[in-house]
């Protein structure tokens, strides 16, 4: 049965009055010793472990270590991929180059100077202070944050608007203002409007930066970091959902290697879990074999924490975000 037409423009008319009514509001506040990152965009693959970031060709080979390093940032191009989601069930799509964990420090940190900040109030910053305060070594690097920069302000999100069954774009995930080559000049970006909607309506999750310090050398440790500090961890998840909610790419079944390539997903995962129990950011994982076992040789694997403050109420009421 299809939706009457006036419906149709009364829904988009409730909902661009809702949008109004966030992007009128001001960042939200958190303190100074944690960093707030948007729910909606941790637990999917957008700023996944993708295995092609760097586009690697024979001359990209055949160059040493330092011609290498420079091309870093060189990131696949991808149009209406599929971002693999899990708990709201909301269909998304990705148009940009491909994001990762340092991209969504970048991102956080931009929206920790943002806090109080109202809509297209301009952040300003030097390349320097980014390096800086997100503990990174500087170098000869502030190109590759620029290029970071600008991949986040070409970058889309679409969502799938499930009365019109139409994909629409949520904007940019940052605006540019003003981008200065030189690293100790002032930039000035914007959040997008998307990403300041999340903000606004409390849909983030705060994570204490040193501990997310710690991981900074291992992208896959940070993902699984994020993702459980989003919610209270209930029954274990298979290897191969989180491997392709990270971005990571999981074999198919008729590939003759399949068996082989699930077992190194699994160590991968396992070895990232054991570095956030080492680290005290989960007390401990479970391993055991999936009830399909027999068919796929899948695992599952399950991390026990403590619920944070700010989830413990909706244990209380019998649910969790």
């Amino acid at each position: 049965m299809s939706v009457p037409a006036y419906v149709k423009q009364l829904v988009a008319e409730v909902a661009e009055r809702e949008r109004q009514r966030l992007l009128a509001l001001p960042m939200p506040e958190w303190p100074d010793y944690v960093r707030a990152y948007p729910i909606a965009l941790l637990r999917c693959s957008l700023f996944g472990i993708h295995s092609d970031f760097v586009a690697r060709t024979s001359a990209h080979r055949e160059q040493k270590d330092e011609k290498k390093k420079r091309a870093r940032g060189l990131r696949r191009y991808v149009t209406q991929m599929p971002v693999t989601r899990t708990k709201d069930g909301i269909a998304m799509w990705y148009e940009g180059q491909l994001l990762g964990q340092r991209d969504f420090d970048i991102l956080a940190w931009l929206a920790h100077r943002a806090r109080g900040f109202s809509y297209n109030q301009p952040i300003e910053f030097t390349l320097y202070s980014l390096f800086r305060e997100l503990g990174w070594a500087f170098a000869n690097d502030h190109a590759w944050a620029t290029t970071r920069l600008l991949a986040m302000t070409n970058a889309q999100v679409f969502i799938l608007n499930k009365l019109t069954n139409k994909r629409e774009s949520q904007g940019h995930l940052l605006r540019k203002a003003v981008v200065a080559t030189d690293p100790h000049a002032t930039n000035a970006f914007t959040l997008g409007p998307y990403v300041h909607q999340l903000y606004t309506k409390g849909e983030f999750t705060t994570i204490a930066w040193d501990a997310r310090q710690k991981m900074k050398d291992h992208p896959l440790a940070q993902w699984l970091q994020l993702f459980y500090a989003s919610h209270v961890p209930g029954r274990p998840y298979r290897v191969s959902l989180l491997a392709q909610l990270a971005g990571l790419r999981v074999p198919e079944r008729n590939d003759a290697r399949y068996k082989q390539k699930l077992r190194e997903l699994r160590h991968r995962i396992v070895a990232a879990h054991k570095l956030l129990a080492a680290h005290k950011f989960i007390h401990m994982h479970t391993l055991r074999r999936a009830a399909s076992y027999r068919e796929n040789f899948e695992y599952c694997i399950g991390a026990i924490r403590e619920p944070t403050l700010s989830q413990q109420p909706y244990l209380d009421e019998g649910s969790h975000p």
